[in-house]
């Protein structure tokens, strides 16, 4: 019977103590907003396992061009923010404490107002940092804008793939700077939560060259252990690593497949999915590469991630596409997941050892190495 009471008592305890955390306000956030009514809806910058449960869909209705939200939160959290469903604005940090945010609807990407520490101090030392970067981004968005109009949407292959090459030189400008800053701000939320945001789109050595260099506070803490993780995740693909064991499903001959490397000389891992239309547009330059490098030792093998329930749409691309080479279906993307890969188009460029030598090849990229190996 004691024992029965001090189990229960031990309990409530627990129960009341965990309501008292969630029932705690520890962050207000008063909104202005150049609408008299309307809602704004708090967009996440990257996956939703970054963020607590009742996070993740932030909302407020706006009366009087104004909202309020109060909350519960541990560490810093990043966001972009949408007035009535319009284009979201670049991406803000909200902290604990009483702070505001003053948005402008119209103004797409652009970085809101908000009174709180790391805002005021470390996005403003952080923007001082990136003015080049930003530069040359406008610079290169007006040209590509500027081609699109000459050739009516239609900007021909080499000129199309100038431009990914700048645009990829213009990423690595940006992780160089970003690591810069890192260096000289370990402490830096706002530099984290750019980190993390990246990481949405794929992964590049340096970034976790980036990581290690927060302070072990920063990397420590709940957010910090999240990227440590989900950083390592990617490593099991990075450049110079030998690839582990991948199998899919061969529809035609309803079977699993292991992909077999050592057959060919450099195989081609491709992973895309049929409404993905970045990997779709680059399906005719791979086809060039196919033809003029298969017989030379390089295989292609598509492997999609789509769901069972869309396998007529994904052998309908293949189909239109007139795609020659193999194509296996990782149904849900559930062997892809296991190596990291959440980000669409990827590709590993794999030699008959299993070591994966190019990562996220431009088709430019993939036709120079192998003609120079």
């Amino acid at each position: 019977m004691i024992k029965a009471l001090i189990v229960g008592c031990f309990l409530l305890f627990n129960s009341l103590a965990s309501f008292s955390q969630e029932s705690k306000i520890n962050f207000v956030l008063d909104g202005y907003v150049d609408i008299d009514t309307g809602s704004v809806s708090f967009v996440l910058v990257s996956d939703s396992g970054y963020y607590p449960d009742k996070m993740r869909d932030l909302k407020a209705r706006v009366l009087g061009g104004k909202f309020h939200i109060e909350a519960f939160i541990e560490e810093p959290l990043a966001y972009e923010i949408s007035v009535s469903d319009g284009a979201p604005s670049g991406v803000f940090v909200i902290d604990t404490g009483k702070q505001t945010i003053r948005i402008h609807s119209k103004a797409r990407k652009a970085i809101p107002q908000v009174t709180n520490k790391i805002m005021v101090s470390d996005y403003e030392s952080y923007l001082k940092s990136f003015e080049k970067v930003r530069l040359n981004n406008q610079l290169f968005d007006r040209k590509r804008d500027s081609l699109s109009v000459v050739y009516s949407n239609n900007i021909p292959t080499e000129i199309r793939t100038q431009l990914d090459q700048e645009l990829k030189l213009n990423y690595r400008e940006h992780d160089a700077a970003l690591l810069k800053y890192v260096r000289e701000n370990p402490t830096s939320y706002y530099a984290l939560w750019k980190l993390i945001a990246l990481t949405k789109f794929g992964y590049e050595e340096i970034f976790s060259t980036i990581y290690d260099h927060f302070s072990d506070s920063l990397k420590n803490s709940k957010i910090g252990l999240k990227v440590g993780n989900h950083l390592s995740e990617f490593n099991l693909t990075a450049l110079n690593s030998k690839l582990k064991s991948f199998s899919a499903t061969d529809v035609t001959a309803n079977k699993n497949t292991h992909i077999n490397y050592k057959a060919n000389k450099y195989t081609l891992l491709d992973f895309w999915y049929s409404n993905c239309a970045p990997c779709i547009a680059k399906f005719p330059d791979l086809a060039k590469i196919y033809e003029d490098f298969r017989l030379k030792g390089l295989e292609i093998i598509g492997i999609s991630t789509d769901k069972l329930s869309r396998k007529e749409n994904w052998q309908k691309v293949i189909s239109d596409q007139n795609l020659q080479w193999p194509q296996l279906l990782d149904v849900n993307g559930v062997e892809s997941l296991k190596l990291g890969i959440s980000v669409f188009p990827s590709n590993f460029l794999i030699n008959n050892s299993g070591e994966i030598v190019g990562v996220n090849m431009l088709p430019s990229e993939l036709r120079t190495y192998l003609e120079n190996h």
